[in-house]
Formats: structure tokens, C-alpha cells, sequence
């Protein structure tokens, strides 16, 4: 986490209209990402890549890049990106707050530290302490006005509100960041948030995905290999786990 390299996001004017340049050392890595994931063009006359305002989306791109880069603009460039990217939003987008773009603060940043060699030393999951340090820096960014002993618990509820549900986020990560800030302020002293009163979203409980007959007899028809049929036609027969299948001895076959 210490050794994210920089994306600085300013915003200019070009002969094509608003565009949000994307500077950073050179990232064979970044540079085929951003191929992949964003419709980013190199500028010869910029001599950076740069993606038009009309096409950017904040949220999208914090979501891919924000994992490995430390994403941030100046003020006056932060605003003029917002401002332009709102102009191009649909009747019913919402606003994205600009404070994801903003230079990390130091100070959280250490705090947070603390928090990830706290968790270390408590043996948790390095995917646990890498989902948990990116949603409270995501939190706290999107809080940048805020110092950590300022949050209260209806700050959980308007960042709910205002980024998770209007970018139409799934209940998993409201549910991640609850997590995360629960745990973090259980470990810090002198602070407003009530922990314990941090309330998680109700589980889904989506019904299963089950075949027809017509389905399952169209799988097993189109299965040439006679093993291959066989197991598929013993785990749905039988209601069999993929376990049972591969332990099942011939003796136990009637």
C-alpha cells in the first residue's frame, strides 16, 4: 500500500472540447489498462493520454485504478472535471463527488497504516486487510472535509445514500464498508462514531437458478464422452455434491 504510483488528473481544453489529461510516469501495466477499461486517447500535442469529459466516468475509473494508484487533482482541476462531467450526465445521474480525486491526507493515511499493521499483527486475511484499507480510504476521501474524529453515524448513512445507492453499488460493499469502519473505530480512542450502533444491509436472499427437465436433457444429449455423461447423470439423479460423485466406489453403485 505504501508504494502506489501517482495518477494526477488536471482538467484542459482542447480542440476537441473538455478533456481530463491523465498524468503519470510511464506504466506499461497502467497504459494497457487504461487501453482496456476507459477510452483514453494519447495526445501527441499534450504529450499525455487524456479521456473527453463527455466520456469520463469518476466512479468507474476510481473502481479499476484506485486498488494500485493513488488518484488525485488539484482543486480548480477536480472541480472543472466535475463540473464538466455532470454536464454530460443523463436526467436522472447523480452527482459524483469530487473529493475521490483529492491528494490523500496524510494524516488518515498514517492512521490507516497504523490500522493495516494492527490487522498484521492480528494474522487477518491479506485479501481481508486489502478490501478493508480500500473502503475506509474510498470512505474517507469521499468525507475529504472531515478529519477521522469528526465522522458521526449519519455520515455512514449519507455516503449509503449519496454514493453507494446512487451509483447503484451492490449490498456487498455497503456491507464491506460497515465491516471495515466498525473494526477501525473499535480500535480508536476519543471519536463520535458508535460502532456498535453501525447497522449492516439486510442480506439478499435470491432464489437458485434451477434447470427444467427439457435443460437438463439438453446437456446431457449434447455430452459425447460416456464418463462425462455418466457422472452428470448420477449428480442429477441422485442429488449429488461434486465430493460425493468423485468419492462413490463401484461397490456403492446398486
Amino acid at each position: 500500500m505504501d508504494n502506489k504510483a501517482d495518477i494526477e488528473l488536471r482538467f484542459t481544453q482542447c480542440r476537441s472540447g473538455p478533456v481530463v489529461q491523465l498524468i503519470f510516469a510511464y506504466d506499461s501495466n497502467l497504459i494497457r489498462a487504461l487501453k482496456a477499461h476507459t477510452p483514453a486517447h494519447w495526445s501527441e500535442s499534450l504529450q499525455c493520454w487524456y479521456i473527453p469529459c463527455r466520456e469520463f466516468n469518476p466512479e468507474k475509473f476510481r473502481r479499476i485504478f484506485s486498488a494500485e494508484y493513488y488518484l488525485h487533482a488539484g482543486r480548480e482541476h477536480a472541480v472543472a472535471i466535475m463540473d464538466h462531467v455532470r454536464k454530460g450526465l443523463t436526467a436522472n445521474g447523480s452527482p459524483r463527488p469530487s473529493g475521490l480525486f483529492q491528494k490523500p491526507d496524510p494524516g488518515k493515511e498514517q492512521k490507516i497504516q497504523a490500522f493495516r499493521s494492527w490487522m498484521v499483527s492480528k494474522r487477518y486475511s491479506e485479501r481481508t486487510i486489502k478490501v478493508y484499507l480500500e473502503c475506509l480510504q474510498l470512505f474517507f476521501r469521499f468525507f475529504s472535509e472531515k478529519q477521522i474524529e469528526e465522522i458521526e453515524n449519519h455520515d455512514l448513512v449519507d455516503f449509503n445514500n449519496r454514493y453507494i445507492l446512487a451509483n447503484g453499488y451492490s449490498a456487498t460493499l455497503q456491507n464491506q464498508v460497515v465491516n471495515a469502519l466498525k473494526l477501525f473505530y473499535s480500535r480508536m480512542e476519543g471519536v463520535k462514531l458508535e460502532a456498535d450502533q453501525l447497522e449492516r444491509p439486510r442480506r439478499s436472499h435470491p432464489l437458485p437458478n434451477v434447470l427444467s427437465k427439457e435443460e437438463v436433457a439438453s446437456i446431457l444429449d449434447h455430452v459425447q464422452n460416456q464418463k462425462h455423461r455418466t457422472m452428470l447423470s448420477l449428480i442429477y439423479a441422485c442429488g449429488l455434491r461434486r465430493s460425493e460423485l468423485l468419492n462413490l466406489k463401484p461397490l456403492q453403485i446398486d
